[in-house]
């Protein structure tokens, strides 16, 4: 065996240098830590004011957006007279509820007619989107940001004047983003904070800063990906280019979102202070700290150096002078030890080395034999200790021997179970039984690493180590025979699935031919028919064999279908989509029933007829469903059959109960439409 190769080795000042820097790398590395998570508590502390203020402000603008809806409410209450008809406000009321809203106020009926307007001015007939809204539902909408008349920005309330859907009519009012803006200046956000309110199509209807600017803009990119729930906070940047810590609540009311940003110039400051007088003052340290260590460290290790030389005088039996004396006792005490051992040493150098040899030469051919061997070979103390394990143990046990060596038979470390997964009791383990005086033979079961990963079968043998009456131990012997019962069980698997295979193939079988020779009298048509789709169901057979019967593509199923009908006037598209076997076999049966009824009597069998086959799959839930269709052109015209064959009852019956969805022929004049729509399970 090769020898492990030597260790670098480092002088004893180094190894001073080494220590101290270990002693305050980590104090640094500590230092540094805390101040991360300092900021790390900084950051979470900004994103909950963020999210607080957020809040706050939904919650002033739903405040007025409630109290805008009342006073509508009121105002409608009034201009709706008894049985329900509409009774025009007067003008002056109408400007009096305006000047008092602070916005301009219309009244409408349900077909878009003008009944008021408090500005005076001509009203175009018609309903915005948030009256129509208001109107079909019977309750209060808001709208986005608008513009009037004359390109103004505006936010308009809606009222139904009734509280049912289909009101009569509508009471609107528009007021200006600024409202909002200086809902957002009243909450005197910190400094370099921004604020901004996004109606439902991401534009921005009223901002903290620079207002004027960015109103009517569409919202950053990341607002739009990032602020989709009803609250949250990510790392973005504002309008102006600023990077900030995002926070942002969606109103219940009038479903905008109001965001807050947070610059994350005043969110990393603390941690780059920290960070920086850590560094320095760590560097000043460690540097003074190694200068010490090392100047001390070149004393020690000069007295050292002097010691090794009288240690190696030592062992090479040569005159040994008597090391210099030092200023550190410990070294003078083993310098004396050396120099009043060098004679005993030398005598007992020749006996000892003698001894030695002759144990290494038998160490050495008993390392051999047992590392040469196959078996795992493991020693147990009599407090069920690993004492012994060679290199083949490990190597099924998937440990090193300095890792097994020290393990307790019952560690916990190891899941340890029969053949079949159940547990084996600690007591029963073979291991266990041997230190109990029994002798165990062919014992099987399984064992898994600490890592819980994969299981390996041992047959075990172990019999108790006696000296006399009193017993040393417990030798165990077992090898790995996980490969030979998979392979025992996979054989069992291939029979039992070859019966399966071939059951249901012969059923399928005994089913074609039943049902072609019960549908037709004459036996040439009756072979015809049968042939057909017998070799329709081999070449879904080929596909499957292809795929290992692990399931097939739906595309290779229509091409392999479809190639012996002139595959050319065949246009195909579809998804990729996976079919189970029986599922394939299946739909390969319909496809060759539907090809040769499109080349006898549909669009195969004139010049210039064509088939399109197509399918898409559609999410439904937590499955998707196949919508598949084949649809004829071209062909002669086609008419509702008096009586449906075999093809058909297999397609709509056996093929939807097959599928567990639904399956339709479709004789339209045009040619023969059949779709298929089903819940796809996984191949």
């Amino acid at each position: 065996m090769a020898g492990s190769p030597s260790p670098r080795v480092f002088s004893a000042q180094l190894h001073f240098v080494a220590l101290v820097t270990l002693l305050l790398v980590p104090i640094i590395a500590a230092a540094m830590f805390l101040a991360v998570r300092f900021s790390t508590t900084e950051r979470e502390r900004y994103t909950l004011d963020a999210m607080a203020v957020a809040e706050r402000i939904s919650a002033s603008i739903d405040r007025k957006v409630l109290g805008y809806e009342e006073a509508l409410a009121v105002f409608a209450a009034a201009a709706l007279g008894t049985g329900g008809a509409v009774i025009p406000p007067s003008a002056d009321a109408v400007r009096n509820a305006a000047a008092a809203l602070s916005g301009t106020l219309i009244v409408k009926r349900a077909d878009g007619s003008v009944l008021a307007a408090s500005d005076g001015k001509a009203v175009p007939r018609g309903l915005t989107p948030s009256e129509q809204d208001a109107i079909a539902s019977g309750e209060p909408a808001v709208s986005g940001l608008e513009s009037a008349d004359g390109g103004t920005p505006v936010v308009t309330v809606s009222v139904p004047l009734t509280d049912q859907p289909g009101s009569v009519g509508v009471i609107s009012l528009s007021f200006s983003p600024k409202t909002l803006a200086d809902i957002l200046a009243a909450e005197n956000l910190p400094e370099a904070w921004v604020g901004a309110i996004v109606d439902k199509n991401d534009l921005i209807v009223a901002r903290s800063r620079q207002h004027e600017r960015f109103l009517g803009a569409v919202a950053t990119e990341d607002l739009r990906r990032n602020a989709v729930g009803e609250r949250g906070a990510w790392k973005g940047t504002t309008k102006e280019g600023v990077a900030v810590l995002s926070a942002h609540v969606r109103s219940p009311v009038t479903g905008w979102r109001i965001a807050t940003g947070v610059p994350m110039l005043a969110v990393e400051q603390p941690l780059r202070q920290s960070l920086f007088w850590i560094t320095g003052v760590g560097l000043a340290g460690l540097s003074f700290s190694v200068l010490a260590a090392a100047m001390f460290g070149r004393r020690i290790s000069r007295a050292l150096t002097n010691l090794a030389t009288a240690a190696t005088a030592v062992g090479q039996a040569t005159p040994l002078h008597k090391p210099a004396p030092t200023t550190i006792r410990e070294i003078n005490l083993i310098g004396d030890s050396i120099h009043h051992a060098a004679q005993e040493l030398n005598k007992r150098a020749e006996a000892r080395n003698r001894a030695e040899n002759a144990l290494a030469t038998i160490n050495g051919r008993l390392e051999r034999v047992l590392n040469a061997s196959p078996v795992g070979i493991v020693e147990f103390a009599p407090d069920r200790t690993i004492t012994f394990a060679n290199h083949a143990a490990g190597t099924i046990l998937k440990l090193t021997r300095a890792e097994l060596e020290g393990r307790k038979v019952d560690d916990k470390d190891w899941g340890i179970a029969d053949i079949n997964g159940r547990p084996i009791p600690p007591e029963d383990l073979p291991a266990s039984r041997a230190l109990r005086g029994e002798t165990v033979f062919g014992y099987e079961f399984a064992i898994s690493g600490p890592d819980g990963g994969e299981q390996t079968i041992l047959s075990v043998n172990a019999i108790p180590v006696m000296d006399g009456d009193r017993l040393e131990g417990v030798l165990t012997a077992f090898t790995d025979v996980t490969k030979r019962l998979e392979v025992e069980r996979h054989q069992r698997l291939l029979i039992n699935e070859l019966n399966h295979r071939v059951k249901n193939t012969l059923a399928t079988v005994n089913s074609i031919a039943a049902q072609s020779l019960r549908s037709n009298v004459d036996t040439v048509v009756a072979r015809e028919a049968f042939t057909g789709r017998i070799v329709a169901l081999a070449q879904a057979h080929d596909v499957l064999t292809r795929e290992r019967w692990e399931g097939a593509d739906l595309r290779d199923i229509v091409t392999s279908a479809v190639e012996p009908h002139d595959g050319e006037r065949f246009g195909i598209t579809g998804v990729p989509v996976r079919l189970a076997p029986q599922t394939a076999l299946s739909v390969a049966m319909a496809l060759h029933e539907l090809s040769t009824n499109a080349v006898k009597y549909g669009a195969l069998s004139v010049q210039g007829g064509h088939v399109r086959i197509s399918w898409v799959l559609v999410p439904a839930g937590p499955v998707k469903r196949l919508q598949f269709r084949w649809q004829e052109i071209g062909g002669p015209p086609v008419e509702e059959p008096a009586r449906r064959g075999f093809g058909s009852r297999m397609i709509e019956t056996g093929l939807s109960r097959e599928l567990d969805g639904e399956v339709r022929i479709l004789f339209e004049p045009d040619g023969v439409v059949c779709t298929i729509d089903a819940p796809l399970e996984d191949a």
